[in-house]
Formats: C-alpha cells, structure tokens, sequence
C-alpha cells in the first residue's frame, strides 16, 4: 500500500500490530496517516467520540443557535474539516516519496484541525477581548440576513444583502426601508428591517417573493 490510514481512537492500530512503526517496518516508503479525535498523544488523547462531539469541544455548537436558546447542533462538523488537512498532507507526502523516495508518518487531531475554522473568533476576542456569541441566522457581513415567513404553512425565504447594491434592490421591492444604510446602520437597524421585510413576505407566496 501507498498510504496506510486510520481514524480510529489513539493506540488502536499499535494494539492492532498495525501503527506507524510496524507499517514502516514492513514498507519504509509507506506513508501512514492516523487521524484520531484528539491525536495520539497529549492529555486528552485517550479521550473516545465522533465528529458531534469534537464539534461541540472546538465551540462550534455554542456559536450555533437563537441568543436566548441552547448551543445548537452543528453535525459531525469536523468529520467535514479534517480531509481538507488530510489530503494535502497525503498530497505532499507522495510527492516528497517520489523526490526522496521515503515516507512519513502523521499525527492529525480532528479536534485541532477544527480549532484552526474559528480562527477569525479566536483573534477577535485575543485582540479585542470580545467573546462570540450566537447570532441565529445573522452574520457580520451582511445585513439584513435571514429568512422570513412568506404565504403558506411552512414557507420561508431565504435572503441577504452583502452589500450596498443588493440592499438597494431590497429597497426598491420592499418599501419603508432606508436605502441611504450603509452595512453598520442596517446592523443597527436589523430588528426593525426584519419587521418590515416579514410583513412584506407574509403576503407573499415563496415564489413570487424571490421572483420580485
């Protein structure tokens, strides 16, 4: 084999007769990858779970949800961020074997590789002290941004204005709204503008709300 890879708990290959130095014994140019939830070494690397749990672990569940309600579930959100370390990693192990013709082997903590996707958090609240919150459907770069209650039992529309141009055009279909905001205003503004967009879209059907 090219590559040998597990992502079982820490210590199971090795109990296994199988971990990285039993690999590379057999096939020293293999190149082996473990990617288990906390690594295999470290305080909390005996530590067992899935994705959900080191999704909650990172932070993600406690920025997921309503300001007034409970840490939301985000899925097996890190069982999605750790192939994007992995493969590149296994990428640029092959490519090292074909130039030096050895291999490597790797150590990859799913909980880790999670850490790095609130990197944006993480600095905002070590540079400015600020600690995140949850938001429900708004985000910092857009305003409005959610989804309102149109004609119908369940009917919903989903919509955003990134920029100027875009909340222009919002204006210009919707009404009683102010198309001078800029981004920080209509951060201001957003439970108000949320009020008339949902009186807008309640008269609406779905369709004919995101066709106009």
């Amino acid at each position: 084999a090219d590559i040998v890879f597990d992502n079982f708990a820490a210590g199971t290959m090795q109990r296994l007769g199988l971990g990285a130095e039993d690999v590379r014994a057999i096939n020293p140019q293999a190149i082996v990858l473990s990617c288990s939830g906390q690594g295999q070494t470290g305080p909390h690397n005996l530590g067992k779970g899935g994705g959900g749990h080191y999704a909650a672990l990172a932070g993600f569940n406690e920025l997921t949800g309503w300001p007034d309600g409970e840490p939301g579930y985000l899925s097996a959100y890190t069982d999605f961020i750790a192939p994007r370390f992995n493969v590149p990693l296994l990428l640029a192990a092959l490519d090292y074997r074909r130039r030096t013709g050895r291999g490597q082997s790797f150590d990859v903590s799913q909980y880790e590789t999670a850490v790095h996707w609130l990197a944006p958090w993480l600095i905002d609240y070590t540079a400015n002290g600020h600690v995140a919150a949850r938001t429900g459907n708004r985000q910092p770069n857009a305003a409005p941004h959610g989804v309102y209650r149109c004609l119908g039992e369940d009917d919903w529309l989903a919509l955003a204005c990134p920029d100027a141009a875009a909340w222009r055009a919002l204006c210009a279909v919707v009404g009683d709204l102010d198309p001078s905001l800029d981004l920080d205003g209509r951060t201001a503004s957003h439970d108000h503008i949320d009020e008339v967009i949902t009186t807008w879209t309640c008269q609406r059907h779905k369709v004919d709300a995101t066709a106009q």
